[in-house]
């Protein structure tokens, strides 16, 4: 691999870890034990939302809880799934440990709570191999806007020239790109969308198992 390549910004949920469907409902269930009634298409409103940003869009439709108690309730719901079940996506391991072992410097940049994260990453064994998890209220912004991204890098101190991305959902590939850095895109299921990621982002893997040799002929094509 080219020396270029010094840093990676990992999303967790959807990329790393197969957990979207952890979240199936959750915000619908929510609103109904409040007495309101879910919006349609809830969860593509929520979709590019920060934990913040949800608490707040459920206050505008009458939540009368203030933002420390939604989230709480919130990640209630999930918690045990974080901390007991979900697993890694196939392949997530093998390509950090590789990365990792290139001297590549690694973090995990993620929307969900960084107790959540933390936890799912300790049980899967790669937490060790993450310089820091980063989440949205850390780094003072949500996923769909740009400076996130620039925060990460800042704090792996490396460039941007030289860090990628590994993305699965649009709003952020659109992020990371507007940012002006490289970006994977990985499949997922739960990104209706997937065709657009894999059209905006400079590589697209179908499957992590596909690297990290993959990673390797790009990031030599790149640079």
């Amino acid at each position: 691999m080219s020396s270029d390549l010094k840093g990676a910004v990992f999303d967790m949920d959807g990329t790393l870890l197969d957990s979207m469907t952890a979240w199936d409902g959750v915000g619908e269930a929510f609103l109904q034990s409040q007495g309101i009634t879910p919006p349609d298409g809830l969860g593509r409103i929520l979709a590019p939302l920060s934990f913040t940003q949800t608490a707040r869009y459920f206050q505008s439709l009458g939540v009368s809880l203030d933002e420390e108690a939604i989230l709480a309730r919130l990640n209630g719901c999930v918690e045990r799934k974080y901390r007991e079940s979900l697993p890694l996506k196939p392949g997530a391991k093998a390509l950090v440990e590789w990365l990792s072992g290139k001297g590549v410097r690694l973090c995990v940049a993620t929307a969900t709570h960084p107790q959540l994260a933390k936890a799912a990453l300790a049980r899967t064994r790669i937490l060790p191999f993450f310089a820091f998890v980063l989440s949205c209220k850390e780094a003072g912004c949500p996923k769909d806007q740009p400076a996130f991204y620039e925060r990460a890098a800042a704090m792996l101190g490396t460039k941007k020239e030289e860090t990628v991305v590994f993305e699965d959902a649009l709003y952020c590939v659109k992020s990371a790109k507007a940012a002006g850095f490289r970006v994977v895109g990985v499949f997922d299921p739960s990104e209706p969308q997937a065709d657009e990621v894999k059209n905006r982002a400079d590589g697209y893997l179908a499957s992590l198992e596909q690297v990290p040799q993959t990673i390797k002929a790009w990031w030599e094509e790149w640079t």
